[in-house]
């Protein structure tokens, strides 16, 4: 029952064989594209593709030199396996440790650069706003003011942002204006479509009466979404 040319009861695969299997294996899942699943986990910038891209192969590595170690060990008697795979576990958690030491720091450092690059955007952004001629305010969607630059305080006629958003709405606008605005207010928060650009009466703090052009859009503001006017 012995199979021929072969010693034991199983026909083992030649290293060549399996090899090509490999390469077959990875040729395979190169030729299917980065949209495949298996390449989505380790292609792009993100952590987690990173962080599969060194453990992957760490944890194959492992695993293949554990077997071949072991293999050795058993045929010989002149190291005790038990001692020797202890040094091993040993030795393989410190190297884990060190590959998770060096990827978290490199991880770490990135996301440092990028929340850098962030900050800088977003102060740039706030600069020019500061320094622009037209009034801007942020507002969220429930249409609480949470910035105004300086030409906007100007237009009302108010010292302080403060001073803008503790005086009332209804103060702020003509009585025509007023019901237009609550109408459009009343329109968004029912998810309706609302115009984008408008012309409004408001009321300066000294009573005069300026007209406006305003426009409304979508603007990230500390994170979240909220909208410039």
């Amino acid at each position: 029952g012995t199979p021929l040319l072969y010693s034991g009861t199983t026909v083992p695969m030649a290293a060549t064989t399996a090899i090509a299997f490999l390469f077959l294996g990875a040729a395979l899942v190169a030729a299917v594209g980065p949209e495949s699943f298996a390449l989505r986990l380790v292609i792009g910038e993100s952590s987690s593709a990173r962080l599969s891209r060194v453990f992957l192969p760490l944890i194959v590595a492992v695993v293949l030199f554990q077997s071949i170690l072991s293999r050795f060990v058993s045929a010989s008697s002149v190291v005790n396996e038990s001692l020797l795979l202890a040094v091993l576990v040993i030795a393989m958690g410190t190297l884990t440790l060190s590959v998770v030491a060096r990827v978290a720091h490199s991880i770490g450092n990135s996301l440092d650069e990028l929340n850098r690059k962030l900050r800088e955007s977003e102060g740039n952004f706030r600069n020019s706003l500061d320094d622009s001629p037209f009034g801007v305010r942020i507002v969220t969607a429930e249409g609480e003011t949470i910035y105004a630059n300086r030409a906007i305080l100007d237009i009302y006629g108010f010292s302080s942002l403060e001073e803008l958003r503790t005086t009332p709405v209804e103060k702020r606008y003509t009585a025509e204006s007023y019901i237009e605005f609550k109408k459009r207010y009343a329109r968004r928060q029912q998810g309706e479509d609302s115009p984008s650009e408008y012309e409004v009466n408001v009321v300066r703090k000294n009573g005069e009466v300026r007209h406006l052009l305003v426009s409304r859009k979508g603007q990230l503001w500390n994170g979240k979404m909220q909208y410039q006017i």
